[in-house]
């Protein structure tokens, strides 16, 4: 049959009991909460939904109730939980193996129940995605309705804090096959919550082993040169921790270990071969190999080393032997392991005793202690102790550094051993059997605060409190804050147990103490602080200067004072120019426009008083800014005509703080200073302006001037009759003047477009006709032309030679005194 989700899921609903497949959807869909194809009706309905919270707490179970908005003789629906589970349905309903999903049991129904778990902390929001069919119950798909609908669940924000962890290491840091692998570290959480449901992540060479989730590593997982790291989340049941990983421990090799040997017999003839049995071990499973030595009376007989067998031969009645091994892995040997005493001989002296060993003290005994040995000696014969030997046994093996010392030191113990020392003493011919103290334990020495102090700047409230501290631990411990009590006015503060102490927790005298407890993980150690009061808090004044700085308007320093203890403040104020104090200034909070130039350097000095500190001296600079001056260009003339002077002025250029200095004028053809600028303007022409203040200041401003057609004298006549000229002219422009220039000679100014001229002279007469005006006069608006004048012919009556000479001579200095003047002005300016 082929699945096609919840589509099938209302077929089967409907359709008729004669279809056996269709029977079986009856009963149920799981996981078909999108709703339905197959029922095409254009009829819907509203799913219902209710008891689910409108914010889940993890882990907290809901009791759901499923329903239909409108009335149907019958139904069905499909439940789906992105997170969380179902369980304990109603008797019209069933769940899903896996608790993701849940359905109706008969379609004969409209309302069903069923029990929602919220899911772990951390999830988020969760989605209940609902699909409901109402069935009309003619058994078929016409006429039904189909309705779905999704509930977005968010998680209750928890205000759990959740914990921590430090000093986290694998203990023992040394490890050998033996030792078990611990995880140790220290938990801590805000809420003081024990810890619960921390979790483990052992990692072997790199690879991770799921199979080891606790705290330890069994001796059986481990074996040497393995490298072993854990990853611990610490939780505190509520919620989980940011998880740290411990730095990297190798297992290291275990020296091999050898029991004390026994020999074949303790008290031989001198007829008899002695031998002895000795069991050696390692917990690496290494291959091992043994060796032994031979003492008479304590020293080494070299010749019977690693010999198996004391042969008869080699002693003689009163010997006292002993027999040594040691066992070697390839990596290490072990310590020597010395058998009791073999007596040869028969002889009647009774070796000495020593009896009551023990080690001094009652215990505990720590790392910092040195262990000293004591006994008691006896001799039956009454002889002399003439030698004695003492050993120790570490954790049950001979340590050989120590041995003959009496009293073992420190530095040779470490916490945990356990440690015997063994006595044995020579009469001068027997030794005496060795004899054991009871075992002593080097318990963990506490770790030791060597100093400890509360350090602030001020000791008011301006400034937290930190607690320092200095601390050691004689077992190589990491020695870790376990605890911090604060105290004020003698009574704990709830909640400061931190090493350091907020400023709003205190005020100006009270008395604050601390004490502090720090841990090696096994002990704690206390340290109560001195009590320190908190003194008056100096006032703070902070100086900034406004955005806009110049001196067209008061300076006005913007000043804040605070003071932690809320004390009322005074300001004082020192002002400086230039670097030389203005004193009459003094305690004036603002500084007048009056005083200020563009590019002075002022320094203010702000100092706040609470009626008992005076603030730290606050000093700021500033320069006042200048203010650029602005350009501006006024365009003077009224047209701007092709060919005519063009007037520009920048007398409305101005500077609020200063004075304008210099004009510079650029433009195609050229560049210009001063105030204000003509030029013939001839073709579209865009002007620069650049005006300059006293302190470098500069501002540039531009405009863009575009020719006209100007109005011009046009159609110049000239009339001749006899050697009187008329002139005659047209003019389109406003009304103006014209001047009249005869042969570069200005000879008239009319307001008439006409002009009549009798020149002095024959030949060639050049005319020009120059409009002005109050504003201009016209260059391409005027006009030129020439008109031709003839000599006139004179009869003149017949002159005596002299007379006629001395005529010309008179002509000619009338000539030169007429056209000399006239040739001098050609060409002036009028």
């Amino acid at each position: 049959m082929r699945k096609h989700g919840f589509a099938l899921l209302l077929v089967f609903l409907l359709t008729s009991a004669v279809f056996a497949p269709v029977d079986g959807y009856k009963t149920g869909k799981y996981n078909s909460s999108s709703g339905c194809s197959c029922h095409t009706s254009s009829n819907t309905l509203t799913p219902t939904l209710s008891g689910q919270p409108a914010e889940y707490t993890p882990g907290t179970t809901y009791a759901l109730s499923i329903g239909i908005s409108t009335t149907h003789a019958g139904g069905g629906f499909s439940l789906e939980a992105s997170d969380g589970t179902f369980s304990n349905p109603s008797s019209n309903t069933q769940v899903i193996t896996d608790g993701s999903s849940a359905t109706h049991t008969t379609w004969t129904d409209t309302a069903w129940g069923v029990d929602w778990t919220a899911p772990a902390s951390g999830t988020g929001t969760a989605t209940l995605s609902l699909a409901v069919l109402g069935a009309n119950g003619q058994q078929n798909k016409a006429g039904d309705a189909v309705g779905t609908a999704s509930y977005s669940i968010p998680e209750t924000p928890s205000t759990n804090t959740p914990p921590s962890l430090s000093n986290l290491a694998i203990s023992p840091s040394t490890p050998r096959t033996s030792d078990p692998l611990v995880a140790s570290y220290i938990f801590s959480d805000a809420e003081g919550d024990a810890e619960s449901g921390s979790t483990y992540s052992w990692r072997l060479n790199g690879t991770i082993m799921p199979s080891i989730t606790g705290s330890e590593v069994s001796t059986s997982l481990t074996t040497k040169h393995q490298s072993w790291t854990v990853e611990v989340t610490p939780s505190d049941g509520t919620d989980a921790g940011q998880s740290v990983t411990s730095p990297a421990t190798t297992v290291l090799n275990s020296l091999p270990s050898a029991s004390i040997p026994v020999a074949s017999t303790s008290s031989p003839t001198e007829n008899m071969d002695v031998t002895y049995t000795s069991e050696i071990n390692d917990d690496d499973g290494d291959p091992m190999t043994i060796e032994n030595q031979w003492l008479l009376n304590g020293a080494t007989v070299s010749g019977l080393n690693n010999a198996t067998t004391l042969p008869a031969l080699a002693t003689r009645d009163g010997d006292v032997w002993q027999v040594r091994v040691r066992a070697n892995d390839g990596e290490g040997t072990s310590q020597w392991v010395n058998s009791e005493d073999i007596v040869v001989g028969t002889g009647t002296n009774a070796p000495p005793v020593s009896s009551n060993v023990h080690i001094a003290g009652t215990g505990p005994y720590f790392t910092t202690d040195a262990l000293s040995i004591s006994w008691d000696e006896s001799d039956e014969n009454g002889d002399t102790i003439t030698q004695r030997s003492v050993r120790w046994l570490r954790n049950g093996l001979a340590h050989a550094p120590a041995d003959e010392l009496i009293t073992l030191p420190s530095n040779m113990t470490q916490k945990g051993e356990s440690w015997i020392g063994e006595v044995r003493i020579f009469d001068g011919t027997a030794w005496s059997s060795w004899s054991a103290s009871p075992s002593v334990t080097i318990v963990n020495t506490p770790p030791v605060i060597t100093s400890a102090m509360l350090a602030s700047p001020s000791f008011s409230v301006d400034d937290s409190l930190e607690l320092t501290y200095e601390a050691s631990d004689d077992d190589g411990d990491i020695v870790a804050v376990h605890e911090v009590i604060w105290m004020r006015n003698g009574v704990p503060l709830e909640g400061a147990d931190q090493l350091t102490l907020d400023s709003s927790l205190f005020t100006r005298g009270d008395l604050v103490s601390a004490e502090l407890f720090v841990s090696d993980s096994a002990n704690e150690t206390a340290f109560e602080l001195t009590e320190i009061e908190i003194v008056n808090a100096a006032p703070k004044v902070n100086v900034t200067w406004p955005d806009e700085v110049n001196s067209l308007v008061p300076l006005t320093p913007i000043v804040i004072a605070t003071d932690g203890d809320q004390d009322e403040t005074s300001l004082s104020y020192s002002w400086f120019k230039n670097g030389f104090r203005d004193s009459s200034m003094d305690g004036m909070s603002v500084l007048s426009q009056q005083r200020m130039e563009p590019g002075q350097e002022w320094k203010l000095i702000v100092t706040a008083h609470d009626g008992t500190t005076n603030s730290t001296p606050v000093e700021r600079s500033i320069i006042i800014k200048n203010t650029t001056p602005r350009a501006d260009i006024r365009l003077v003339s009224t047209h701007t005509w092709m060919g005519e002077d063009v007037h520009l002025s920048a007398d409305e250029s101005f500077d609020a703080d200063s004075q304008i200095t210099a004009f510079l004028w650029s433009w195609t053809e050229g560049t210009a200073n001063g105030e204000s600028l003509s030029f013939v303007l001839e073709q579209t022409t865009q002007v620069t302006l650049t005006v300059y203040d006293e302190h470098g200041g500069e501002n540039t401003t531009e405009i863009n001037i575009i020719p006209l057609a100007g109005p011009q004298v046009s159609d110049l006549e000239m009339t001749l009759d006899g050697r009187k000229v008329t002139l005659a002219w047209d003019w389109n422009g406003d009304t103006v003047q014209y001047n009249v220039w005869r042969n570069g000679e200005r000879i008239a100014t009319v307001n008439d477009t006409q002009f009549t001229d009798l020149p002095p002279l024959t030949g060639t007469n050049t005319y020009h006709i120059e409009p002005f005006s109050e504003e201009r006069t016209f260059i391409a608006g005027s006009s030129m032309g020439s008109v031709e004048i003839e000599v006139p012919i004179i009869e003149a009556p017949q002159a005596s030679q002299s007379a006629g000479t001395a005529l010309g001579i008179l002509v000619l200095f009338a000539s030169i005194a007429v056209f000399v003047p006239r040739y001098l002005k050609r060409g002036e300016a009028p």
